[in-house]
């Protein structure tokens, strides 16, 4: 397949990616952002990302710094506020796939079924036969697409959704460290009402957490879309702010709304709705949250863990990115039609 064919660029990225993506591990493990698994599964991601795209692989950068100067703000308040807290944000495997996985699949894909992101041009060559038949027949068009749109369909669509990914991320984790700051009190997504809950609430939203939800998307979507220009991968690069700030947008939304019914919050006894309560984290002490739940000072029902709901809601965000990438590159060329 002449899309496996990669250029001397590719093998360069991998050497640079495993030297950058263990500097970036050692780095977190050292000062306590990343825990050994959290370091060993940021290595993996950052090679993987790296060796496919200098963009991809910088905006991943990109969102792991942003996200960890973030953590470091309002630490004294945040401790005030959630019992169990640690210093730094110490982030686990779990937490790091959560918040990359499905974008170091999605790179390994555009590898293998395009290229990588430079190597290929913005255009790229045909694709496979069974590839693009399958790709039509995704879009409703089976037969009537030339296979230059299906490719183009396909370039657009990995790329929207690999920024709809980290958009999604790196909004949600903006919105959760700045929004708990947040001079006004947060309200509960769900309620008819929305009624005041204590800050730190699964589900509960504010203008400033929301806000930085955007902002954390429109990061990513910019920063992808100056390394596209720069680089010459030219691919919906100027719609890619756009994608981003609406992924974390719409992301944050869904992990609002399945933190409020299917993630269990627990308050210290007593403290449920008051100024000055503390959330208690559900993996630190067992003694503290079976007293708390007794008590009956909960929001919300035990189902979800924070990484599965965090998961769905960049699953949700990748997907809505796709969809629009895959019209949107469908469309970029004569006689492309989507109707």
């Amino acid at each position: 397949m002449e899309h496996l064919e990669l250029s001397s660029w590719f093998w360069i990225r991998c050497a640079a990616g495993l030297v950058i993506a263990g500097a970036m591990a050692g780095r977190g493990l050292k000062r306590g952002s990343l825990s050994k698994s959290g370091a060993a599964a940021a290595l993996l991601v950052g090679f993987g990302t790296l060796a496919a795209s200098w963009r991809f692989g910088l905006v991943l950068i990109g969102f792991y710094f942003s996200s960890t100067i973030l953590t470091r703000i309002g630490t004294s308040k945040k401790k005030e506020m959630e019992r169990g807290f640690k210093e730094g944000g110490q982030r686990d495997a779990w937490q790091v796939l959560t918040n990359s996985g499905i974008a170091l699949a999605l790179s390994v894909a555009h590898v293998v079924l395009l290229g990588t992101d430079g190597d290929a041009g913005p255009q790229g060559g045909p694709l496979p036969a069974p590839t693009a038949a399958l790709v039509k027949s995704l879009l409703g068009h089976a037969t009537a697409l030339p296979d230059e749109c299906a490719a183009a369909a396909l370039r657009t669509a990995l790329l929207c959704a690999i920024v709809g990914h980290f958009a999604c991320a790196c909004g949600d984790t903006w919105a959760s460290e700045l929004g708990v700051l947040s001079p006004c009190r947060p309200r509960l997504i769900t309620s008819c009402c929305l009624r005041v809950v204590p800050p730190g609430t699964n589900g509960g939203v504010s203008f400033l957490g929301t806000a930085a939800s955007c902002a954390g998307g429109l990061f990513v979507g910019a920063l992808a879309s100056v390394l596209g220009a720069v680089t010459g991968c030219g691919a919906a690069w100027e719609l890619l702010p756009a994608v981003g700030a609406a992924c974390g947008f719409v992301g944050s939304m869904v992990d609002s709304g399945l933190g409020a019914t299917l993630q269990e919050t627990v308050f210290v006894a007593g403290s449920a709705g008051s100024k000055g309560g503390r959330i208690v984290a559900l993996d630190s002490s067992a003694d503290e949250t079976a007293a708390a739940r007794r008590a009956g000072h909960t929001q919300g029902f035990p189902v979800l863990s924070n990484n599965a709901v965090n998961f769905v809601s960049v699953a949700v965000s990748t997907l809505l990115a796709a969809a629009v990438g895959a019209a949107i590159g469908a469309t970029q060329f004569a006689g492309c039609t989507l109707v």
